[in-house]
C-alpha cells in the first residue's frame, strides 16, 4: 500500500493529517504536497487524492526503473528491453567468433586446443560451490570427456552440451559464473550449444565447412 491518508475531527476536516510512505528515496514528498493543499483550503477527498495520486507514481518510478528506461521499445501494452535482445544476441555472436577464431589453429591441433577448453569450462563453477559436492562430480564427468576429446570432436561436443545443462542448473538455482553479472549463466548456456553444434560437426575451419557445403549442395542437384 503506497501511502495512507488519515484525518482527525468532527466532520472528518481536521487541520492535521498524515500521509503515510513506508519506502523510497522520495517519502517526505507526499506529505509535503498533501500540506500545501490542506493549507490552500481544498477538502480532505481532494487532499487524500492528491496524496494518494503522489505517492503511487513515486512508488512506481521507484519500484519499477525499466518504466522510464531509455533502452526500452514499446509494442503496443507490451514492453520489450532491447537488453534482452542483447542477452540472447551477444551470446551466439561470441559462439561464431569462437569457431572463427579456431579456423586459424590447423588440425590435430584445434581439436586437442578445444579439448583443453572444455576441460577448463567444466571447472568453472567450482569456485562457487552453488550445488556443493555435484560440482566436483560433474567437473570430473567434464574432464572425462574432455580427455576422450583429445582424439574425438564428438566427447568435445558432448561436454559442451553437459556444460549447457550445467548453465541452466545454475541460472534457475540463482548461482550464476560471474557473481557479478546476474545472467551470466544463461548467456553461457546459449552460446555453449553453438561450439558444441560445431565439435559435433567435425569443428572444421570456416573455409573447410564452406568447401563441404558447396561439394554437398553441387551432389544433390541433378
Amino acid at each position: 500500500m503506497p501511502a495512507r491518508a488519515t484525518g482527525s475531527g468532527a466532520n472528518g476536516n481536521g487541520s492535521r493529517r498524515t500521509i503515510a510512505r513506508t519506502h523510497g528515496p522520495l517519502a517526505s514528498e507526499p506529505v509535503r504536497l498533501a500540506q500545501v493543499d490542506a493549507g490552500r483550503g481544498r477538502r480532505p477527498a481532494q487532499v487524500r487524492a492528491t496524496a494518494i495520486v503522489v505517492a503511487t507514481t513515486l512508488t512506481v518510478g521507484w519500484r519499477d526503473p525499466v518504466a522510464t528506461c531509455r533502452f526500452c521499445r514499446y509494442s503496443g501494452r507490451r514492453r520489450v528491453p532491447s537488453i534482452a535482445i542483447m542477452t540472447v544476441l551477444v551470446p551466439i555472436l561470441i559462439g561464431l567468433a569462437y569457431v572463427a577464431l579456431n579456423s586459424f589453429i590447423r588440425e590435430p591441433h584445434r581439436r586437442r586446443f578445444n579439448a583443453i577448453m572444455v576441460a577448463g569450462a567444466g571447472a568453472a563453477y567450482l569456485s562457487g560451490g552453488g550445488f556443493g559436492p555435484a560440482e566436483l562430480a560433474f567437473t570430473a564427468v567434464v574432464t572425462y570427456c574432455a580427455f576422450r576429446g583429445l582424439e574425438s570432436w564428438r566427447f568435445i561436443g558432448v561436454a559442451w552440451l553437459l556444460h549447457t545443462a550445467w548453465d541452466v542448473a545454475h541460472h534457475v538455482k540463482g548461482y550464476p559464473l560471474l557473481p557479478f553479472a546476474e545472467h551470466s549463466s544463461l548467456g553461457c548456456a546459449i552460446c555453449d550449444p553453438v561450439i558444441a553444434a560445431w565439435c559435433l560437426g567435425g569443428g572444421h575451419s570456416v573455409a573447410e565447412g564452406a568447401r563441404l557445403v558447396r561439394r554437398s549442395t553441387g551432389a544433390a542437384s541433378p
